[in-house]
C-alpha cells in the first residue's frame, strides 16, 4: 500500500527538459499503463506517479529512441493522465488541477499524457476538453501522444485520489475547486 502522505502532497516539482512520455502507440486498453515525466538526466520523477492505494496506476516507461522526440518549447504544467471515463476524469484527470491556481498566467498551457494510446483518443480528448474548461483549466491543453521534450514543466503531486479518505482531497484541491469549478458558466433561466 501506498501512504497517502507519499502519494498527495502540496507540491510542485520543477523541471527543466522534462521528457514527457505517453502509452505506447496502439498499446491495448488496461488497467495499468506505462507513462510519465522523466527529467533531464534520464531520472523518473515520481511526483508524475498516479497512485492508487494499492499501487501506481501508471508505471515507469521505456525512455523512448531518441528519434521519436518532439518538442515542445515554453514553459508547461503537467496535467496528468487523462481519462475517458467520467468517475476516473474527475477523481484521477483531475487530480493535479489544484496547481494551476498558483500556476495560471506563468505557464504556457497543461499537457496530459492519454490513459491509453490506441484507438480514438483524440475524440477522448474532444469530449473532455471542456469539462476541463467548466473545472477552471483556462489555458492552452495538450494531450500529447509521441514523447515529447519540454523546455521547463511544473508536476505537480496529485491533490485528490481514489482511496480511503483520498476522495477528499488535499485542501489546497478542495480550494481550487471551490474558486474555479463552474465559475466561468453562466446562469441561464428565471431568477
Amino acid at each position: 500500500d501506498i501512504p497517502q502522505q507519499d502519494a498527495m502532497k502540496e507540491e510542485v516539482v520543477t523541471v527543466a527538459n522534462a521528457l514527457v512520455v505517453p502509452p505506447p502507440l496502439d498499446a491495448p486498453n488496461a488497467p495499468q499503463q506505462r507513462s510519465g515525466v522523466f527529467d533531464a538526466n534520464g531520472d523518473f520523477v515520481q511526483a508524475s506517479h498516479l497512485c492508487r492505494p494499492h499501487g501506481y496506476f501508471n508505471d515507469v516507461p521505456d525512455l523512448p529512441d531518441p528519434g521519436d522526440i518532439e518538442d515542445l518549447p515554453g514553459t508547461w504544467m503537467f496535467g496528468g493522465v487523462l481519462f475517458g471515463h467520467f468517475g476516473h476524469f474527475l477523481m484521477d484527470s483531475m487530480a493535479r488541477a489544484w496547481a494551476y491556481g498558483d500556476l495560471k498566467g506563468k505557464i504556457d498551457g497543461i499537457v496530459f499524457t492519454p490513459k491509453t494510446n490506441g484507438g480514438n483518443p483524440e475524440n477522448m480528448f474532444k469530449v473532455q476538453t471542456p469539462l476541463l474548461r467548466a473545472l477552471g483549466l483556462d489555458a492552452d491543453i495538450r494531450m500529447l501522444r509521441a514523447p515529447t521534450r519540454i523546455e521547463t514543466l511544473h508536476v505537480p503531486w496529485q491533490g485528490l485520489g481514489i482511496g480511503s479518505g483520498w476522495e477528499l482531497g488535499t485542501p489546497a484541491f478542495r480550494r481550487y475547486m471551490r474558486g474555479n469549478a463552474g465559475g466561468a458558466i453562466a446562469p441561464k433561466g428565471p431568477e
